[in-house]
Parts: C-alpha cells; sequence; structure tokens
C-alpha cells in the first residue's frame, strides 16, 4: 500500500483582532505547493507542514 502524503500551506496573520496561522490549503505533491506560494504577494508569511498517512487509524490535530 502507497501511503498518502500532502503538504498543507499555513499563512502567517497578525493583526490588531487575530495572531496565529491561517489555514491555506491542502496539496499532493510539495513542488505545487512551493510553486503556489512564490507566486503568492508575501511568500515569506507562508509555510508548508507535510503529514504522511499513518499506519492504522487517523492522524490527530493535523491543523493545530
Amino acid at each position: 500500500m502507497t501511503k498518502v502524503q500532502v503538504h498543507i500551506v499555513f499563512k502567517e496573520v497578525s493583526g490588531w483582532e487575530y495572531s496565529g496561522n491561517e489555514f491555506v490549503g491542502v496539496f499532493f505533491d510539495r513542488k505545487s505547493a512551493q510553486d503556489w506560494i512564490a507566486e503568492s504577494k508575501h511568500p515569506h508569511k507562508y509555510f508548508i507542514e507535510t503529514y504522511e498517512q499513518p499506519e492504522a487509524g487517523t492522524a490527530h490535530e493535523v491543523f493545530a
């Protein structure tokens, strides 16, 4: 069985009312995520977290 790997893009957000990480999207290959970030207006504010399908069950707190 081939494990599924996803690359989740987040944006660092800071403002008067809210500060933290904002979910942007899920990509199934890292190159697509990197290309999307490179084309954004402020690429330095984005980061990628990579997750791989676990052996059994579900992964918890993926978006933590």
